[in-house]
């Protein structure tokens, strides 16, 4: 019997594919000279042949291809016989499966780039489908598919990049076994692809001495060694490569050693690269004839004395060498230029001559004279001197180390400036500090170091004023006593304020000499590190000192796209750091910074923070007050944004300072020592980076495993998994998509988890389950694939798309964000394959980065950058006017009634403060009526369950509205309407106008899609407002009073979608309290659904939404933190999103901002140039954030300092006009009377920027619940508050148990000589022991200070033996 094996057996072949069996015929003949035949019936009775290939050993390959659908019949015959079981019948039907398709061939194995790469596919079996075939990798690789005709197909496919690519088979749009086939293609060797290129190979860019960097590319050209030499008069040297940035990419750097012809040759792996060699003519390092100097503080005439010149030197054909200028004036002595960089290779240079006569100038590039220096230049006088007064004259004897002061009057002596030379007793020219008052004087500031006798020199354009000069006796200073702060105990309170800090310096030692030369040490050492780019080579820095030289700092590469500037200076002053990359300034350049001397007996500062910074990143600098004497030491910073300070003492005569600026922009930082500015102050720091908007969204990918749960329903079941390490983590509990009870989660360990399900609190059957993670389980983001047109280009107003591939990367959250110049609506599509398509619309073309992380890590390519082409997208906008009318007055006695509609409440919950009616009127609308007892403003707070209602508490005037009322100021707009919205329902929200008086109403509503606005006037001071629009998006509502806009306007609302799909309604929502578990029951929502919550605070969680067995019913829980309005949104749940009222205890310490009160005179008026101040009175209203803004003619500088009761703010106005002062309490709350309006007179300073529109100043200060201080509660015990022994350790007890909060302060004063220590060790609750020693005998005095008020019986007089 001869067998045929492989013949198909039911469900049999598919109509329209090969169908192949085999003959066995080796048993009797293994020279394959038998005849084998076959013969297929169809299911009509047609005949056919099969065709048949010998093997030539006894096998026989046999195939057919069935045409129709039905019972086949096959014959198979051996030489005329049929063989055993012939004939077979065989089931032919449609349909295909993709599984019987195999491919196979080299080309799924590996290959090389640019070469083709084969395999077959083998799919005659697999029934009728399309094949379809994709190459996805780092490059496009063209396919090419042939058809055998026999079932099979060949395909080529060639990439023209190496790496690693992922090969897709699909049949009948299904992957076939093992699709997609990741293939990793390696790169060949080619030469020829290489590409070099840069100034080190252009001629005219290349100078003897300088280093000169090109780059070389060869990311296409393959594996390979890359060698690069330089050859000039016949020597060759080889040049430095290092890789830059990117594989395959090279920064070659050399430095020629001579002037002249110049080869540089570049191989790659043995061979040339196009181009090469490449000849370039090195020019001579410096040529100081092509120095060009211009200007008129160059000219041989016509230069006034006192008013600061110029000229400007440009050295670009000059090469590179050291700039120094000099100016010297008629009697040799030094003037110090300013040297500013102007753009690369030109300087402007700036100088002021002081007296009359011959100035020369002494311009040198690279040690040599430039064309026609020395330059001399004749000065000539200025306005009179005769008519400059002495209005404070300088005394005759002054004391050492105390600040002295001249004052003349210069306001009738026309053109010219006020300059003043002083000459130390040991020669030295003692520093000046000049100030030109308003007033037409100048007061000129200095403090003697030495006794002695010293000279004084005024002049006024260069000539002496009347008795101008003066000689100066310098007096021995009288001892000082020592004192120090020693110790400040608990600083909880202490906090820096946003503008300003003010410290305490004092004298804690001898002073030391001030060396009468200075070498580099001398300095401080400067660091810069700054932000430039991927290749070092192409980083170039140069720092131009005061004198006018140049040099070049030390470059140290960070490897992270950042590079740090070292310099030791050698010289005191402003020096300038340019910094180029790729022959381009950096952001921000040129960095100025100042440099002072060590040891000079000045307070100096120092650091990166005083020059430059990024935004959002902490600037940092030191302040050097030892030696500095006794005094007050001043800091503030002012700039783009608010700069949080902090200070921090270092206890060694330093200070160390960091701010936070969050806006690009140049900061200014001022540092005062006495009063007066310390060198270098103000300090210029420039601050780079921009401020962009983001949009986020995050998808949590989880692992979802069936647990074996008999239990029905679930709505009482909690879950919890416990990993490896022993910690236990709350987990979701849902039922999966197949039925099954399961839970959800994101695997972060290797290992044996349990997990526990729970029903009050006890284990339920079965309970703990075992579940074993393993290594491919856990989220890698290095497997995630991202792909599409989406992250290279894109255009505004319309959604640009991508797909995430996280199917090889396990599980973990993926997180998008996208951050531009507008924000972009995010959404992403799951597809239910381990892909998701993510689209982002933005409204505003520009440079986007598109961030895609998983498992809270960068995918490969992360962040992406995106251009967004287009124009920016117009919304469509609604408006409708109308009058407001004003209110019928009220007086004292007569009842007030207040109209409010406050939707979604009911009246048994609504409560009030003060003792009023309430009345139910109709559907969520009430009156509040009330019968005051005085006239004035009054305060109506309005909450429900607890909870101020939207807009409370609200302002109401007993008696005439003060000049016919608030105008816009005075309105007050509140609801669920100006928060957020859903689109196809109205959206509700109340305007409160009675405090605003008469005046016409505009509500304006813009955004995507054109609104319907229903406006409705209850002509008692009350509004109400409902808007409607068809399409989702972010919407603006103005609201303006008499064509200005009211308080908060305009508002910004975010739309969702409606749920019109679900079918059945939400379930009603009670109240809840913080801390206790929330509810929400729905029906009709997709089952997998993930709500998510709003907190009145922005924060926003996510919750599953579980369904409840046996019913059409589901539920989301959550726990709140916050108390106020909390929004639920549940896709696709009707009514959603659906508002939660949480409240609170006000005795637990929740926000109450119906018991702030404000007062104080800058609440109402001010004048320019003097600080306004006003309190905040917090102490009863709990914690929460207070917000101060202040919108006016200029931007202010708005401090706050904590006091007994609440806060204290300042602002100091720039230009006269009206100023709106807003306060809130808890969130979106006015305090009564906000917002307030101060009316503020004077003359605009100088300096002050006049706008068309409001300046804004805004402070944000997080209270908490505080005690009064009682300092006369203290009581201090012990003999150590009267007597002591000298270097004997002495202790006293301080209780303060009974005088509420604050800080304990102890000091000691004694003789210059003594040398003091103090310690406080906290005991208990309020309770101190503090110990002291001194050194010396005398009296001392022993300061106790609780806060800033002394005990009682401070300060102590100590006897000391």
């Amino acid at each position: 019997s001869i067998p045929a094996s492989h013949l198909p057996r039911p469900p049999g072949v598919f109509r329209e594919s090969f169908a192949k069996f085999t003959v066995d015929a080796s048993a009797l003949d293994r020279s394959g000279k038998g005849q084998v035949s076959g013969v297929v019936n169809a299911p009509s009775k047609q005949r056919s042949a099969a065709r048949v290939e010998n093997k030539g050993n006894g096998m026989y390959e046999c195939s057919y291809c069935p045409l129709e659908e039905g019972p086949y019949q096959v014959e198979v015959l051996y030489e005329g016989l049929h063989v055993m079981g012939s004939p077979f019948p065989v089931k032919v039907s449609n349909g295909c499966d993709p599984r019987r398709v195999r491919a196979f061939g080299p080309g799924l194995q590996g290959g090389f780039a640019d070469e083709p790469a084969e395999f077959t596919v083998e799919l005659g079996t697999a029934g009728q489908g399309g094949l379809s075939l994709a190459v996805e990798g780092p490059s496009e690789a063209p396919i090419q598919c042939k058809d055998n005709k026999d079932g099979t197909c060949s395909v080529q496919y060639t990439p023209s990049e190496s790496g690693m690519y992922d090969v897709v088979v699909k049949f009948a749009d299904v992957d076939i076994p093992g699709s997609p086939f990741p293939v990793r293609i390696e790169a060949k060797t080619a030469p020829n692809k290489v590409t070099a290129y840069g100034p080190g190979l252009e001629t005219g860019k290349v100078r003897q001495g300088v280093p000169a960097t090109f780059t070389v590319d060869a990311s296409r050209a393959g594996p390979g060694q890359l060698a690069a030499t330089v050859t000039q008069a016949g020597q060759t040297k080889p040049c430095a490569a290092t890789q830059a940035g990117q594989p395959g990419l090279y920064s070659v750097g050399y430095t020629p050693d001579r002037e002249g012809p110049t080869k540089v040759n570049v191989m790659y792996a043995g061979q040339q690269v196009p181009k090469s060699p490449f000849s370039v003519h090195t020019l001579p390092k410096c040529e100081p004839h092509k120095v060009v100097v211009t200007g008129e503080g160059v000219r041989s005439s016509g230069v006034l004395a006192s008013l600061p010149t110029e000229f400007c030197i440009d050295t670009t054909e000059a090469g590179e060498g050291d700039l120094q200028v000099t100016i010297e004036d008629s009697e040799g002595r030094p003037v110090a230029p300013r040297i500013e960089p102007q753009k690369s290779g030109v300087y402007l240079c700036k100088y002021t001559p002081a007296d009359v006569g011959r100035y020369t100038v002494g311009v040198k590039y690279g040690g040599v004279e430039v064309p026609e220096s020395p330059y001399h230049v004749r000065t000539e006088p200025t306005g009179d001197a005769e008519k400059v007064k002495m209005v404070v004259p300088p005394e005759s004897s002054v004391p050492a180390h105390q600040e002295a002061i001249i004052t003349v009057d210069t306001s009738d002596a026309g053109t010219g400036k006020v300059t003043c030379r002083i000459r130390a007793p040991n020669d030295s020219e003692l520093d000046i500090d000049l100030e030109e008052n308003d007033d037409g004087t100048v007061s000129l500031y200095y403090t003697p170091r030495q006794p002695g006798m010293q000279t004084i020199e005024i002049k006024f354009g260069g000539q002496v004023i009347p008795n101008g000069e003066i000689k100066q006796e310098l007096l021995k200073s009288p001892p000082m006593l020592a004192a120090k702060v020693l110790c400040i105990e608990d600083l909880r309170w202490a906090r820096p304020t946003v503008l300003g800090v003010r410290l305490k310096v004092e004298e804690v030692g001898a002073k030391k000499a001030v060396p009468s030369s200075l070498q580099p040490s001398d300095y401080h050492p400067v660091d810069f590190k700054l932000p430039v780019g991927p290749v070092f080579a192409r980083v170039e820095g140069l720092i131009r000192t005061p004198n006018g030289r140049t040099a070049r700092p030390t470059l140290d590469d960070n490897g992270d796209g950042t590079v740090t500037f070292k310099y030791l200076p050698t010289e005191r002053g402003m020096h300038e750091l340019t910094v180029r990359y790729n022959d381009q300034p950096i952001p921000g350049s040129p960095f100025k910074f100042f440099v002072e001397s060590v040891g000079t007996g000045h307070v100096t500062a120092y650091g990166p923070g005083l020059s430059h910074g990024r935004t959002g990143e902490p600037a940092e600098f030191c302040i050097v007050t030892k030696d500095a004497g006794a005094g007050g030491l001043a800091l503030a910073i002012e700039g783009p944004s608010r700069a949080e300070i902090n200070c921090n003492d270092n206890k060694d005569g330093t200070c160390s300072v960091n701010y936070l600026p969050l806006a690009p922009g140049d900061y200014t930082i001022v540092v005062k020592f006495m009063e007066r500015h310390i060198p270098g102050s103000p300090f210029t720091a420039r601050i780079t980076g921009e401020p962009r908007r983001r949009a986020e969204v995050s998808v949590g990918q989880a692992n979802e495993i069936p647990l074996k749960i008999t239990e029905t329903d679930i709505s009482g079941l909690t879950a919890s998994i416990t990993g490896p390490d022993g910690i236990e983590e709350p987990c979701v509990l849902k039922r999966l998509p197949n039925g099954h009870l399961g839970i959800s989660f994101t695997p972060k360990q290797v290992g044996e988890h349990q997990v526990g399900v729970n029903r009050a609190g006890r284990h339920i059957p079965n309970s703990p389950f075992r579940i074993d993670v393993s290594e491919s389980d856990i989220g890698d983001a290095q497997r995630v694939r991202v792909s599409g047109r989406g992250l290279e280009e894109g255009m505004a107003g319309q959604a640009n798309a991508f797909t995430v591939d996280t199917r090889k990367a396990g599980y973990g959250g993926l997180s998008l964000s996208v951050e531009g110049p507008s924000k972009a609506d995010i959404e992403c599509h799951d597809n239910q394959d381990g892909t998701c398509l993510v689209t982002f619309t933005p409204t505003e073309p520009g440079t986007y980065l598109v961030s895609v992380r998983y498992a809270e890590q960068h995918v490969p390519g992360s962040p992406f950058t995106v251009r967004v082409g287009g124009t920016g997208v117009s919304a469509g906008k609604a408006e409708v006017t109308g009058p407001a009318e004003e209110a019928s007055a009220t007086h004292v006695g007569s009842e007030c009634e207040l109209s409010l509609r406050i939707p979604g409440t009911n009246p048994f919950d609504i409560g009030l403060e003060e003792a009023a009616e309430i009345v139910d009127l109709d559907e969520c609308q009430y009156a509040v009526r009330f019968v005051p007892r005085e006239a004035g403003v009054h305060a109506v707070a309005v909450q429900h369950r607890g909870v101020h209602v939207p807009g409370s508490p609200f302002q109401f005037t007993v008696g005439p509205l003060a000049g016919g009322g608030l105008g816009a100021k005075g309105v007050r707009v509140a609801g669920n309407g100006i928060e957020r919205g859903q689109a196809g329902r109205p959206n509700e929200f109340g305007i409160y106008t009675r405090e605003a008086g008469a005046g016409g109403l505009a509500i304006a509503v813009e955004g995507p899609a054109k609104a319907e606005i229903n406006f409705q006037d209850r002509r008692d001071g009350w509004c109400a407002v409902n808007w409607t629009v068809p399409e989702p998006g972010d919407y603006t509502v103005s609201v303006k009073f008499d064509g200005r806009h009211v308080t908060g306007s305009p508002f910004h609302v975010p739309v969702t979608g409606g749920g019109a799909t679900s079918r059945g309604g939400a379930g009603t929502s009670p109240f809840e309290g913080v801390g206790q578990p929330a509810a929400l029951t729905l029906r009709g929502v997709p089952p997998n659904t993930v709500a998510v919550i709003t907190a009145p605070s922005g924060a926003r969680t996510e919750a599953p939404v579980q369904e409840i067995p046996g019913t059409d019913q589901a539920v989301v829980r959550f726990t709140p933190k916050e108390t106020g309005s909390h929004m639920v949104e549940v896709p696709g749940a009707e009514g959603s999103p659906f508002r939660i009222l949480v409240s609170g205890s006000l005795a637990a310490g929740a926000a109450d901002p119906g018991a702030v009160r404000a007062e104080g005179e800058g609440l109402h008026r001010g004048r320019v140039g003097q600080r306004a101040k006003f309190l905040v009175h917090t102490a009863n209203a709990g914690s929460g954030a207070l917000a101060v803004t202040v919108d006016g003619p200029s931007k202010v500088q708005l401090n706050c300092h904590e006091r007994e009761n609440g806060y204290e703010f300042t602002y100091l106005p720039s230009a006269p006009g009206e100023y709106v002062i807003t306060i809130k309490y808890g969130g979106n709350f006015h305090i009564v009377g906000s917002p307030f309006t101060a009316h503020v007179t004077g003359e605009a300073e100088p300096s002050a920027e006049e706008s068309e529109l409001l300046a804004h100043s805004a402070l944000l200060v997080e209270t908490r619940p505080k005690q009064a201080a009682y300092p006369e509660r203290v009581i201090c015990r012990g003999d150590a508050l009267r007597q002591a022994v000298a270097n004997q350790e002495m202790s006293f007890s301080v209780d303060a148990s009974r005088a509420g909060y604050d800080m304990l302060l102890v000091g000691i004063l004694g003789p210059a000589d003594s040398s003091d220590s103090v310690r406080v060790q906290h005991e208990s609750a309020g309770r101190y022991t503090v110990r002291y020693q001194v050194t010396s005998p005398g009296v001392h005095l022993l300061t106790i200070k609780w806060g800033d008020e002394h005990v009682p019986g401070s300060p102590f007089r100590i006897n000391v033996t």
